[in-house]
């Protein structure tokens, strides 16, 4: 064990205790030097810190949970924001960073900015900011998308979109948790996949008659005969995929029939557990495209 005096980091001058072989003493507290504050100086860095994270907690609305939950969750929340802003920066700094963070979640600078600013105005709960610290950013924005509700100063068509995009993002990341559970991995590798179907389901219910039945049928219908869609169409897609042309075609035309004449909730009620190549060959038969078996 031996001192060694030096110049620090920081431009100060000190000193620095090391210990190991002889050989190697000298070179540990070079390095300690190069890259190292002295204590003054980190301890003035930690106030300044701390002071900076005092300032913006102070101008941000009261976290509510226990005490515990509060100081803990302050710390996180101005962690939060750096990330969201630093993760901005990038996305306006570079193009391309822009165009993978929308093409993997939907959403554009726009957005990120205003998923910050409800953030940082209506997120008051403690718990929010604990249970996603150890969260990717990139998902942290989609939670908080999530929870914005619709604003009701813009426009009808404006309320729409905003109201898809909601839609879009609970149904790609429940696909995207389903395709985990099935075959393993993690939710990033579906989720761009996920969210093209979402998409893909969503603007279809533009076009889609309104089902019949009683107000819970109706309800739980309406989210079974989204999956039936996406399904036929991922089936169409295979076909395509796989050059059969024809097929892909019957099977277009039998997803087309499926929307505009099956409009009875019951129908995708009663056949939410069945064998699914059996449905589609007897909508298919029922719509003449195929012979019956």
């Amino acid at each position: 064990m031996a001192w060694y005096y030096g110049t620090f980091k920081c431009g100060c001058e000190g000193r620095v205790n090391v210990t190991g072989p002889t050989k190697d003493r000298q070179y540990k507290a070079d390095w300690q030097f190069d890259t190292k504050v002295c204590k003054e100086c980190y301890q003035k860095e930690i106030e300044r810190q701390q002071a900076e994270a005092k300032a913006k907690s102070d101008a941000l609305p009261t976290l509510q949970g226990t005490d515990k939950q509060v100081v803990w969750a302050t710390t996180l929340r101005i962690d939060m924001i750096k990330k969201i802003e630093d993760g901005l920066g990038n996305m306006k700094k570079d193009a391309t960073v822009s165009a993978r963070f929308t093409e993997a979640s939907g959403l554009n600078i726009s957005d990120v900015e205003k998923a910050l600013e409800y953030m940082l105005n209506h997120i008051v709960d403690a718990k929010f900011y604990i249970d996603n610290r150890d969260v990717a950013i990139g998902r942290v924005i989609l939670v908080i998308v999530d929870m914005m509700p619709i604003d009701d100063n813009n426009s009808d068509d404006n309320n729409a979109c905003d109201n898809d995009k909601s839609q879009v993002m609970k149904k790609a990341w429940g696909m995207a948790k389903e395709a985990v559970q099935k075959f393993g991995g993690k939710i990033v590798e579906y989720f761009a996949q996920a969210l093209k179907k979402a998409w893909q389901m969503v603007k279809s219910t533009h076009v889609l008659p309104t089902l019949a039945g009683s107000e819970k049928q109706v309800k739980w219908a309406s989210d079974l005969r989204q999956r039936f869609i996406a399904r036929i169409s991922d089936m169409e897609q295979r076909m395509r995929a796989n050059e059969f042309a024809k097929d892909a075609d019957e099977i277009k035309q039998a997803l087309k029939y499926m929307n505009e004449y099956k409009t009875d909730a019951k129908f995708y009620i009663d056949n939410r557990n069945c064998n699914f190549s059996h449905l589609l060959n007897d909508i298919l038969h029922e719509c003449g495209l195929v012979d019956a078996q």
